[in-house]
């Protein structure tokens, strides 16, 4: 490369001569013009207005599932087992993507958020039954969450192409 770096990007020149002498709009101001509506999803968690959230966010082609912790969503208490709070967060994720109009086959991104490495060894039978075939891509993290009863939340982001 001769001791020279190439800029990523090229600038562009529009003059009279090469470009018709005039610029095309600018894609951000387009952006701005017509702006995707964004669809906010809640599960009536009463953390959700609390702290200024929303379970899910529709944009686009695009679902963003905010972490979900474990508690049973009929008796709104946390079960003691891990493998149990991690099946109720799942079905609640799984509501949240319906009411959205996606599905748990459109998931692309999975992140587990666990407080003790030693709950990895129960991910199959939290995570296998719904992501076995499709596969997401998947991070697991040992973390503190917000109340020591709380051991597993779980975060997804989906795409309808």
């Amino acid at each position: 490369m001769n001791g020279r770096q190439r800029p990523l990007f090229r600038e562009k020149r529009w003059t009279a001569k090469g470009g018709g002498g005039k610029a095309p709009r600018d894609p951000f101001a387009l952006q701005q013009e017509t702006p995707m509506p964004r669809q906010l999803i809640s599960s009536g968690s009463p953390f959700e207005a609390q702290v200024g959230y929303s379970r899910a966010v529709v944009q686009g082609d695009w679902c963003f599932v905010a972490g979900t912790t474990g508690t049973d969503p009929n008796t709104k208490t946390m079960p003691d087992d891990v493998v149990e709070q991690g099946r109720n967060a799942l079905r609640t994720i799984g509501r949240a993507l319906e009411e959205a109009g996606f599905s748990f086959a459109d998931v692309v991104r999975v992140t587990y958020y666990i407080t003790d490495a030693a709950y990895w060894d129960v991910m199959g039978d939290i995570a296998g039954p719904v992501f076995g075939d499709i596969r997401p891509a998947a991070s697991c993290v040992i973390a503190g969450l917000v109340k020591p009863e709380m051991k597993i939340e779980i975060e997804v982001t989906a795409f309808k192409g």
